[in-house]
């Protein structure tokens, strides 16, 4: 009995199909290595990504839909662009905060929530060029994003005084270098 080509053919595929991918197996081992680690150094890592995870990864799944739109295919769950930019910026916010233990940055953080409301309606749009938000919206993250870093350096400088006695020195240095510079020029 001579087995046919396509017999043979077909074993082979389905022998490849089941044997495991090499980058599957690297990942089990490098992030089998990488809790290893963090669980000996006494690292708690769904308390350090859970924010990340579960609020910036609710986030990312609402943001799905309006992602696979196009503009022949729109879809109507695109509104979930908005509230999913909203979580994982969010996420991100209370993932980093956790990361360095200071929550106290949210006085002046909470200026990038509205920010990314704005940012998800225009992605959520961004098929409607006629929409307004094309034309309203970058000004309006201007004005979040400027009053976040104004509120960031006027809370760190002299509310939580991050950089203690030296940042007038700082100030100092900064208009010396100015003056020193107009001189030179």
């Amino acid at each position: 009995m001579k087995l046919n080509d396509d017999i043979i053919f077909k074993a082979q595929a389905k022998a490849e199909l089941a044997r495991p991918k090499t980058g599957t197996a690297a990942l089990l081992v490098f992030g089998g290595l990488a809790l290893l680690v963090a669980s000996l150094a006494g690292i708690d890592l769904l308390g350090v990504f859970a924010p990340l995870i579960f609020v910036g990864g609710l986030g990312v799944l609402m943001l799905l839909p309006a992602h696979n739109a196009t503009a022949e295919q729109p879809t109507s769950w695109g509104f979930l662009a908005i509230p999913g930019a909203f979580f994982l910026t969010l996420g991100t916010l209370i993932f980093m905060m956790g990361l360095v233990n200071h929550f106290e940055a949210f006085a002046y953080a909470w200026a990038l929530l509205p920010a990314s409301v704005i940012v998800g309606l225009m992605y959520m749009k961004r098929f409607d060029e006629a929409h307004s938000i094309h034309h309203k919206g970058p000004r309006a993250l201007r004005f979040f994003i400027s009053a976040f870093m104004v509120m960031a350096l006027f809370f760190e400088l002299l509310v939580f005084q991050t950089l203690g006695p030296w940042w007038p020195l700082l100030l100092v240095g900064t208009g010396a270098f100015m003056l020193w510079k107009r001189e030179v020029e």
